[in-house]
C-alpha cells in the first residue's frame, strides 16, 4: 500500500537455510528451512521525472535496480541491474528518495538488499 492505494511491486526475497543438528546427523527427515521470510515495506515513494529527451524519443520500459537500505530504511546504495540508458539516472534519483520501514531481523534493525522495478510508460 502506498498512500492508501494498492500498488504493484516487484522485490527480491532472501531465504536463509540452516541445518537442524539432529537432521544433519542423519536422525531426521533431512535438512529444512527455518525462520520467516521478510519483505521490505515501502513507506514513501517518489515517482521518477521522465527525461524530456527520452519522452521525445518515445523511449519507455523497465529499469531494474538493486537497492540497499540502512538500519533506518533509507536507500543508501543503488545499482542498475537492467538498464535503459536514457532512463537509468531518473530511476536512480527517484529510488534514492524512497523510504522503507526499518527491516527487523532477530529484534534488531538491519540494512537489506533487494530488487526494485521502475516502469516508464508514455501516455
Amino acid at each position: 500500500m502506498i498512500d492508501k492505494q494498492a500498488r504493484e511491486a516487484v522485490f527480491t526475497v532472501t531465504v536463509r537455510f540452516t541445518l537442524d543438528a539432529e537432521k544433519a546427523e542423519g536422525q531426521g527427515e533431512g535438512p529444512g528451512a527455518t525462520g520467516e521470510v521478510l519483505v521490505p515495506t515501502l513507506l514513501k515513494k517518489v515517482d521518477p521525472v521522465y527525461p524530456e529527451a527520452a519522452r521525445k524519443a518515445g523511449i519507455q520500459g523497465v529499469v531494474l535496480l538493486e537497492a540497499t537500505t540502512d538500519e533506518q530504511g533509507n536507500v543508501v546504495k543503488v545499482r542498475v541491474q537492467k538498464s535503459i540508458p536514457e532512463l537509468d539516472q531518473a530511476a536512480i534519483e527517484a529510488l534514492r528518495q524512497w523510504k522503507y520501514e526499518p527491516f527487523i531481523i532477530e529484534g534488531k534493525p538491519k540494512g537489506v538488499v533487494f530488487t526494485v522495478t521502475v516502469r516508464f510508460a508514455l501516455k
